[in-house]
């Protein structure tokens, strides 16, 4: 065994591990053999050697024990760098005093503690209960065994400040004291301090207590924080769900308002010609849209190698559609195609070419195609190049001759010589009302009775012009082909259209137009306001 003592010399004090034979005497009076060897390695041996023994020639110095009862010699060196860090002995028990603290049940340990410090001998004690009844094992017993494994054959004598090992220790109580007998001395706690022990217990237990209490509150608070927290959770989920909420509200909201905006945008621009900023580079390579003929469209598709020229048309040609991505190809490729292609062109094509047929396969022309997907792709973002060509095929070439007939000058041809309309103008002098004195009289015949939009519109804009100029009167010059009459006063509706107009020009006069029939919304919105023009006269 070994043990560690305190010595003085000089000003300093020295810690070191010596084996228990090196030490001899009681507390006050303790001595400290040490060898006189010059050599620290023949020293270092010595102190290893648990069984050295003290020769006479040896040291004897005054010490003090610390602790003693220490197994190994490794053991000893950690303990002895420990008591190395302490100056004094008023150190070493703050020491111990914050270890104390720092634990997680300090009450619990005091009590311990405080017990070592009165060396009272638990593994004794429990013994001596053994002998007296081997059949009841109390619960005291068993907590006297558990502290005799916590003090591991090794007390601590408080006013001393040394350790004793205990080896054979029987134990003998009598009525006015505790005496603990070892094999070498005999130590007597008095009564009084045995009562001072058990206050110091009592006052740990109140100690305990108190914390107890301080938990339960700190408890309570900690249950409230909790509560507190879970309501500003709860609260704080709701707000998010509501701004959630709030927000889907806004963004479909700014769906709405930019869908309105996209259309409101594409019908002011529809109709209108497209930015003339690209027609001069257009004009340069000697093409004009829509492309009417073969050669036209063969002379764009070598055009369009130059990437440049490409991303011209497609600029050009993207005002028409947009560049939202939000149309379908269904509702503006015809548009886009009437731009680009004639219906005549197209009606001499065909997808993939027939054999003897005149008409020239489409397909061949790739970047004419690629010209036209990319248009549309801006315009329609989730149209492919496959649905582009499927359009193509099934719609801007396969319905081209129904439009061709569509459009053309006469829906039912009967005769040549019907499909022109006689304007007759003649001024009525004789058995007429006085108010209607030298009106002129225009008669337009035709057998056709059908009204169509686009004759009408030609009818419109050869034969009146100027219809909000008050003042306009008939051109009077020789040539009766280049005569158009202007600002109609009234008209009426019959089965044949008659047109009556006042006039100063007494004269006869017959002009022919090649027209196929008329718009009667448009003759009666001119009508109107023809009578606005009559009234204000």
């Amino acid at each position: 065994m070994f043990s560690i003592v305190l010595t003085k010399e000089g000003s300093s004090h020295l810690i070191s591990v010596v084996p228990s034979t090196w030490v001899l005497g009681n507390n006050k009076d303790t001595i400290l053999f040490w060898p006189r060897t010059r050599k620290n390695s023949d020293l270092e041996l010595l102190r290893r050697d648990e069984n050295s023994v003290p020769s006479e020639n040896w040291r004897k110095l005054k010490c003090v024990v610390k602790l003693q009862g220490i197994a190994t010699f490794a053991e000893g060196i950690k303990l002895e760098e420990l008591y190395s860090n302490f100056e004094d002995t008023e150190d070493e028990e703050r020491y111990h005093k914050n270890r104390e603290n720092k634990r997680k049940h300090p009450a619990e340990k005091s009590i311990v503690e405080d017990l070592q410090n009165y060396n009272i001998d638990f593994e004794m004690m429990d013994n001596k209960e053994t002998k007296k009844d081997n059949d009841n094992v109390t619960m005291n017993d068993m907590n006297k065994t558990t502290m005799n494994e916590y003090n591991s054959n090794i007390y601590f004598n408080h006013a001393s400040t040394s350790y004793n090992t205990i080896d054979d220790t029987v134990a003998i109580e009598t009525g006015a004291s505790k005496i603990i007998a070892t094999n070498e001395n005999l130590t007597t706690i008095p009564e009084t301090e045995s009562q001072t022990g058990e206050t110091l217990i009592s006052l740990r237990l109140i100690e305990f207590n108190q914390i107890i209490t301080e938990n339960s509150g700190l408890q309570a608070e900690n249950k409230i924080l909790k509560e507190s927290n879970l309501k500003f959770q709860n609260l704080k989920e709701e707000t998010d769900r509501g701004f959630k909420a709030l927000q889907v509200q806004l963004d479909k909201l700014y769906d709405i308002l930019k869908h309105k905006q996209f259309y409101i945008d594409t019908i002011s621009t529809a109709g209108t010609s497209v930015s003339t900023n690209f027609d001069e580079e257009i004009a340069q390579r000697n093409i004009q849209f829509p492309i009417n003929s073969i050669k036209n469209l063969e002379l764009l598709e070598d055009q369009l190698i130059d990437t440049n020229f490409e991303k011209v048309l497609v600029k050009k040609f993207s005002r028409i559609c947009g560049t939202s991505g939000m149309l379908k190809i269904s509702k503006i490729g015809l548009q886009l195609t009437r731009c680009l292609f004639t219906d005549e062109l197209l009606n001499q094509l065909t997808w993939k070419g027939i054999k003897g047929c005149t008409k020239v396969p489409f397909m061949n022309f790739i970047k004419t195609r690629n010209l036209f997907f990319k248009i549309i792709h801006l315009a329609d973002k989730c149209c492919s190049a496959k649905d582009s060509d499927v359009f193509l095929q099934n719609s801007a070439i396969k319905h081209s001759g129904q439009r061709m007939k569509r459009n053309s000058s006469a829906m039912k041809i009967i005769n040549p010589k019907k499909n022109k309309i006689e304007i007759e103008k003649k001024t009525s002098t004789e058995n007429e009302d006085p108010s209607s004195n030298n009106l002129e009289t225009i008669i337009i015949n035709t057998p056709d009775k059908e009204i169509h939009e686009e004759e009408a519109n030609e009818l419109l804009r050869d034969g009146f012009r100027g219809l909000d100029d008050k003042e306009n009167k008939i051109d009077d010059t020789p040539d009766t082909k280049n005569r158009s009459i202007k600002a109609p006063k009234t008209v009426t509706v019959l089965s044949d259209v008659k047109i009556s107009n006042k006039t100063t020009d007494s004269k006869h006069e017959t002009k022919m137009m090649n027209v196929s029939s008329y718009d009667l919304r448009q003759v009666f919105e001119q009508n109107e306001e023809c009578n606005k023009i009559t009234n204000s006269d």
